[in-house]
């Protein structure tokens, strides 16, 4: 039981880093939209 909890705590942590991660991409792209809308 403590095993599959730890493997199931890893796989949230993974999946909150890759969200914070793709979050992050977007939010970079979205300024270099508006940058390219300014220029």
């Amino acid at each position: 039981m403590m095993g599959m909890t730890s493997f199931s705590e890893r796989l949230r942590s993974k999946r909150i880093t890759f969200l914070k991660l793709k979050s992050s991409i977007l939010m970079v792209s979205e300024i270099d939209v508006w940058r390219g809308l300014c220029l």
